[in-house]
């Protein structure tokens, strides 16, 4: 199964960093060249595809794809002089915002029916709780009419998420 996907990979990987050039999607598009990882990890290990990786893989595309449309908000200008393609380009940057909460509430979302489909124990959901109020603080510190904290928006939160959610996993898988 990973040798004949690995084309399809290869294809989509080669291919994404030109959609910029063609589709709003684009950012959307990014979070699942990232997303492919987990299931591929899956693939290579097990030799078979389940839900387990394609709900975590689903929660890599939401969560990479609102921080690259959020992060692109700044450069809308930049992007509609030269006839490049965006969320923010296409809908504006009120809509952005509305996009990457969503996208993030999906991908927290994803990562509690994935502790659930696994049956992992509380501190996970903890974890989860904890990478929710992490990305609900994003919003707090950059806002449509606000972008002057966007660098500690994109990494310090994209750190603080991914180490609440993989700290709670690792307690939940370890010690209970």
């Amino acid at each position: 199964l990973a040798l004949a996907l690995a084309p399809v990979a290869a294809v989509y990987l080669i291919a994404y960093p030109y959609t910029k050039r063609f589709t709003w999607t684009a950012n959307l598009l990014l979070g699942g060249a990232l997303a492919i990882a987990p299931a591929a990890a899956w693939i290579g290990v097990r030799g078979s595809l389940s839900w387990e990786p394609v709900l975590l893989s689903a929660a890599v595309t939401f969560w990479a794809g609102s921080f690259d449309i959020l992060y692109h908000v700044q450069d809308r200008e930049f992007y509609v002089a030269r006839g490049l393609h965006s969320v923010a380009q296409r809908f504006g940057v009120v809509a952005a915002f509305r996009w990457s909460r969503a996208l993030d509430a999906m991908a927290v979302g994803c990562l509690v029916a994935l502790g659930v489909l696994v049956g992992l124990a509380y501190p996970y959901f903890v974890g989860c709780a904890v990478a929710a109020i992490i990305l609900g603080w994003k919003y707090a510190i950059v806002s449509p009419h606000d972008l002057s904290r966007m660098n500690v928006a994109f990494l310090r939160v994209n750190a603080y998420v991914s180490t609440a959610v993989f700290g709670a996993t690792l307690i939940a898988v370890l010690l209970y």
